[in-house]
């Protein structure tokens, strides 16, 4: 019986640490089901947002990606974590705000990982 305890948890450490070396950065996040695209005022770039999760383990997240139009080429900007819904507005060419983060998308990111929390409402 202890025995079985002791290799549960040794499963669930190595897991997690498999799942943290999978997406350590934002190059390598689930891909997600996709919700809407939003264009800059002038057509150059899309941001692709991505609703992820949910299951029984975990929390809804998104994930938002900046598509540059001329070329197709793609960079993950946005992951978050107890989120549904994306409120998206660009600012200009180069700056877009996802649900109040204020990102310029050609050196920004937003990953809910390197920032504070913010509690949960009571």
């Amino acid at each position: 019986m202890v025995l079985t305890g002791v290799l549960s948890v040794v499963c669930l450490s190595s897991c997690a640490q498999v799942a943290g070396a999978l997406f350590r950065d934002m190059d390598h996040l689930p891909t997600g089901e996709f919700m809407a695209s939003f264009d800059s005022p002038e057509h150059t770039r899309t941001v692709n947002i991505y609703l992820f999760g949910g299951g029984m383990i975990s929390d809804f997240g998104l994930r938002g990606e900046v598509v540059n139009n001329s070329d197709g080429s793609t960079r993950n900007i946005y992951w978050s974590d107890h989120e549904q819904e994306a409120d998206v507005t660009w600012l200009d060419e180069d700056t877009v705000v996802i649900n109040g983060h204020t990102l310029n998308v050609l050196t920004d990111q937003y990953d809910f990982r390197k920032y504070p929390q913010t509690p949960w409402p009571t």
